[in-house]
């Protein structure tokens, strides 16, 4: 192919890609904590191949501001003029009208009646694993109970990389929303009432929708 589109990283066998070849990174959000080569603790070889590899194969790397230029450039190793300033095209489908009810009815055999739906989608914490709830008096039952006066659903969206502490399953109005219901969340992101996230870059897309977000985070950045 004449043209390579990424949103992630760039895969081993492209080593010996044709370097007249077009390669775009879309990348998949903002990055609000160190990526790539920013990272602590990066080894000398994983900076020789990003440096001497795979940064050369890049056109161009997308973002979303002029302010992300320089932290971009860094984290790829490439020369900020090969980062663009055109918006994430993932965001459009913000503005797709979406049927809620039948989206979610495709997804879960058994659903409680609801008036609101939550997303709680924590990032990814390396082998650390996620703490949904961390209170020290956190009590599942007061939280059913809430969540069944108020006619609330919670799905949680863990990160592809992590893993979850907390065993939830047993509740009917709390559910998991991995990549087994659907690979890209960003497809439905709009259908949920309010979201719940750490530092998770998926709540810079929310914004745009200008619904509440919940900001809940138990550990250093």
């Amino acid at each position: 192919a004449g043209c390579w589109v990424t949103s992630a990283g760039l895969p081993v066998y492209f080593l010996g890609a044709d370097r007249r070849r077009v390669v775009l990174n879309l990348w998949h959000g903002i990055p609000l904590k160190k990526i790539a080569l920013l990272q602590k603790n990066v080894s000398k070889f994983t900076k020789m191949y990003f440096n001497q590899i795979f940064s050369k194969k890049y056109t161009a790397i997308i973002t979303t501001s002029r302010i992300f230029i320089p932290i971009m450039a860094k984290s790829f190793g490439v020369e900020e003029k090969k980062i663009k300033v055109l918006g994430q095209p993932r965001n459009d489908l913000l503005w797709i009208k979406n049927d809620r009810k039948n989206i979610l009815k495709s997804m879960y055999e058994h659903l409680p009646y609801y008036k609101k739906v939550i997303l709680y989608a924590p990032t990814f914490r390396d082998d650390k694993g996620v703490t949904l709830f961390p209170f020290k008096d956190f009590n599942i039952n007061k939280l059913n109970d809430f969540l069944e006066e108020q006619k609330i659903v919670i799905f949680i969206r863990s990160h592809k990389s992590s893993y979850i502490k907390n065993t939830l399953s047993k509740s009917k109005r709390i559910k998991f929303m991995n990549n087994d219901k659907i690979k890209d969340i960003m497809e439905i992101l709009n259908i949920f009432d309010l979201l719940i996230t750490d530092y998770s870059g998926i709540y810079i897309d929310y914004l745009l929708i200008q619904r509440p977000i919940i900001f809940l985070s138990n550990d250093n950045l």
